[in-house]
């Protein structure tokens, strides 16, 4: 950070600084001309502006200097931290599907590491109802759920082409993605996040190991008076629901044709004649 006049002394909370890159000595420039919107995370209608850099300063180019509370900065690291884990994780399961050996694993070390930290990302997640908006918004921006969501998939695809047993890792990160989309907020942001995954969770339904009763507690909270996701559904879906129900005696199909049949207490007919 830089002052934004050279006789300025030391830079205080709240005053406005220049930004200069430590590496290549470039500026930091606002383009107030042109929004930035993402090519992902459609959850997101937060209005940004492009950023650029330059090796020219600009008196216009200044940026606002705001404090962060203590617990904000914890926060952000942990999740920072868990991020680039999870990634890390997901490389090398993706590593070992590639092998030739099919009784290639996961080193029981890392395992036991990946299962600790989904353990301490499902706390993080649970321990402050105060901080909760806080934190949901942090998992988001900074692409924890994301991961998590790509983690579910790699998973799935490296369980169907080795015999690598992840099971225990797979189970948590449903659990994870289920108090996600529990949490009590603004419930469209998160359906309108997961959406896209319908069909993988769908497919997950019939997972042993405890993984399908999970998802099926996903399904059905995603889906509860959630106009946007009963109206995304498919024919092949409620069939697959009905199926699974005739299938099984267990109340948690029951559960997933209630989500499909009635939302926001109006009868889905169309639904309910299949």
């Amino acid at each position: 950070f830089r002052p934004l006049h050279k006789e300025e002394g030391p830079i205080q909370v709240n005053s406005s600084v220049r930004i200069q890159h430590v590496m290549n000595n470039h500026w930091l420039h606002g383009d107030n001309a042109e929004s930035y919107s993402r090519k992902t995370q459609t959850w997101d209608t937060t209005e940004r502006k492009q950023t650029n850099t330059s090796p020219h300063m600009r008196y216009a180019d200044a940026f606002k200097v705001s404090l962060a509370e203590p617990d904000a900065i914890s926060d952000h690291n942990f999740i920072a931290g868990a991020t680039i884990f999870i990634c890390d994780i997901i490389e090398l399961i993706k590593a070992l599907k590639e092998t030739d050996d099919p009784e290639e694993s996961l080193d029981t070390s890392v395992g036991d590491q990946a299962l600790q930290l989904l353990h301490e990302i499902k706390t993080f997640m649970t321990e402050s109802v105060a901080i909760t908006l806080d934190r949901r918004k942090m998992l988001r921006e900074m692409m924890l759920i994301d991961k998590m969501l790509e983690l579910a998939l790699t998973i799935s695809e490296s369980i169907q082409a080795s015999n690598m047993d992840l099971s225990a890792i797979y189970e948590q990160v449903m659990i994870i993605l289920y108090n996600y989309v529990t949490w009590k907020s603004d419930r469209n942001s998160e359906a309108v996040h997961l959406i896209q995954y319908l069909d993988f969770f769908i497919s997950q339904l019939s997972h042993k190991n405890g993984v399908g009763f999970v998802v099926s507690r996903l399904l059905v909270e995603l889906m509860k008076d959630r106009p946007q996701v009963i109206d995304s559904l498919t024919e092949n879906h409620i069939d697959s629901f009905v199926s699974l129900a005739r299938k099984s005696n267990s109340p948690r199909y029951l559960q997933l044709l209630g989500a499909v049949s009635v939302c926001e207490n109006v009868a889905r007919s169309a639904n309910q004649s299949r």
